[in-house]
């Protein structure tokens, strides 16, 4: 990829690195030690428009997603998320951030019900993120700990049962980020 061969960027380097490289190479800092996230993120997008190979493109949507969720861009962040997995399904980072999109997102679902039934795609994307992280990665710790929040989130037995919902059965999620995502029934 772009960030790989111009910066010596190797595969084991988190994707925290590859961001702080890029501010320093590219003068994004801002006042203090902060980044700018925003020149990151407009700097990793024109890197993307360059980039021809599918992996080299998988690998810069995944900073981008990060990145983005970093600045609290929750959309882009899931937008870029989305497409980094279409061309990589073993990749678990972009699926951990899309988790993480999944769960801030339901934050803004009007009724509380639908706030916490979205928890229960997070939860269910953030069990798949585990899944493909694997036992050395830097994220694991992160997402067990995010993927338990969600548990915590999830309606209790009593809303269930006030909608007519069993556990196990089937559950369209109606809002935030995970909208239309099918997942199941599962009380706290």
């Amino acid at each position: 990829g772009i960030l790989n061969s111009r910066y010596g960027v190797t595969e084991s380097e988190d994707y925290v690195s590859v961001l702080k490289e890029v501010a320093v190479n590219r003068n994004c800092k801002a006042k203090g030690d902060e980044y700018d996230y925003d020149k990151a993120s407009k700097y990793l997008n024109a890197s993307l428009a360059t980039e021809e190979t599918a992996e080299g493109r998988q690998k810069l949507l995944t900073q981008i997603a990060v990145v983005e969720l970093v600045a609290n861009n929750i959309s882009a962040a899931a937008k870029a998320a989305r497409e980094a997995i279409s061309l990589d399904e073993t990749d678990g980072v972009p699926v951990f951030v899309l988790a993480q999109c999944y769960g801030i997102s339901a934050s803004n679902c009007g009724e509380q019900f639908s706030r916490q039934a979205a928890c229960w795609a997070a939860y269910d994307k953030m069990g798949e993120a585990i899944q493909l992280l694997g036992e050395d990665s830097e994220y694991l710790d992160a997402a067990r700990t995010a993927q338990s929040a969600f548990r915590n989130r999830f309606p209790s037995q009593e809303e269930c049962f006030m909608r007519d919902l069993q556990a196990g059965s089937s559950y369209r999620v109606d809002c935030g980020l995970a909208a239309g995502t099918m997942t199941t029934v599962r009380p706290r």
